[in-house]
This record gives structure tokens, sequence and C-alpha cells, in this order.
């Protein structure tokens, strides 16, 4: 069943220290979700932001693996359960990226904490349903208009300026793993 293959999943990733993000950033996952043959990522047009594409991410609850929170975001941002993609791989290490202005978040005890951006683990997931089993409004707090499957090389350019060099790191980090496993990567 889900929790066999969640699993498997989980075991498909190797096992290894994650070690600690730089301080003062938010700890938090990245999903690069590629479509069968790995020509294309999913990308998600924000609702606050139209016509700014982003992939799904989101951060890191306390006592949770960035691949449980990757699975936990992925259906949390796409609706999708963790069956419905294959996990290939992850960063190495955190990618970072400032925000302007910073970010302000709640921990669970209510307390604001001050964060200069987000240090994230990203994940190379190949989405193994139909297309038409993404549901953003299904979620329970909707971030996203829409979502189209991107040209590798169009990931980058097509988000929010402050999110591009950190995009362009994950591309370049993941990439090379989703051609390793015989995927098409760049068309």
């Amino acid at each position: 069943g889900t929790q066999a293959r969640s699993a498997r999943q989980r075991s498909a990733l190797p096992r290894r220290s994650h070690g600690s993000p730089p301080h003062a950033f938010r700890r938090a996952v990245g999903l690069c979700i590629v479509n069968d043959d790995g020509s294309r990522v999913m990308v998600a047009e924000r609702l606050d932001e139209r016509g700014v594409y982003q992939m799904p991410q989101g951060g890191i609850d306390v006592g949770e693996s960035p691949l449980e929170a990757a699975l936990r975001e992925l259906e949390e941002e796409t609706g999708l359960p963790p069956n419905a993609v294959e996990a290939l791989g992850e960063s190495e290490r955190w990618l970072c990226y400032h925000h302007p202005g910073g970010l302000t978040v709640r921990n669970c005890f209510g307390r604001e904490i001050y964060f200069v951006g987000q240090a994230q683990r990203w994940f190379l997931l190949r989405l193994n349903v139909p297309d038409s089993q993404v549901n953003l409004g299904s979620v329970a707090s909707p971030e996203f208009a829409g979502w189209r499957w991107a040209a590798w090389d169009e990931v980058a350019p097509g988000t929010v300026c402050f999110k591009r060099e950190l995009y362009e790191q994950v591309i370049a980090t993941l990439e090379p793993i989703a051609r390793a496993r015989g995927l098409a990567g760049r068309a």
C-alpha cells in the first residue's frame, strides 16, 4: 500500500547527514518535479504574484526530516499524495537564497522568528500519475493559480528575481541526476 511505497521512496534516496543550514536561514525544502521522460519541470504560477512561476517549496517542521517535509509539501501544495511521485535524488547540500526584507514566521510556540532567507534541500521527483491528478484547488491553503510543464532552461528565468540564482543552482544540481537516471534532461 501507500506506506510500503513511501518506505521504498525513502530508501531510494541515499542516507546521509544533512548537516546544518547556515545560521539565520529558515530550514526548508524544494521539489523539482519532472514529467515521465524528465524533459520538463513542473512550475506553478503564484496567486499573489501573477506571471511569476516557482517550484513547490516549504518549511521543515520541528522533528521532520527533509524528505518527510518534501512529501508533506507535495500534498499541501499540489494535492498529490506521496505515492504519486518517485524520488530520484536530492541536493547534497543546503541551497540558499536571501529574501528581500527577510522572512518572519511563527514557531510552534507562537513566537515570531526572523530569517534572512531560506536554506533548502531540493528533491528530484518524477510524477508517475496522469497530469490530471495535480489538483491545486484541493489544497487547504492554495498558493498557486495554475501550473505547467517548463523546459529546464525556462525555470530560472520564470521565477522572481531574488530566487533566480537559487534556481540556477537547483537545475545545475538536479538535472545531471536526471540524466544519470536515463531521463532526457534539457530538450
